[in-house]
């Protein structure tokens, strides 16, 4: 079985910016099970994005 991948293209000189405000506001404001959901789904989108 494989596992989805949580890694951000890093295609913009803003990604780092990007992956620490989003980790902060995950570390305070989401439990686990969340942070991991929205990580994939965010994970996804990005990678999505950076194909087109």
């Amino acid at each position: 079985m494989t596992h989805p991948s949580t890694r951000l293209p890093a295609a913009d000189p803003f990604n780092a910016i990007a992956q620490a405000i989003r980790n902060a506001f995950f570390h305070l404001r989401l439990n686990d099970e969340h942070r991991q959901r929205f990580r994939l789904a965010l994970a996804a989108l990005s990678r999505k994005e950076a194909r087109a």
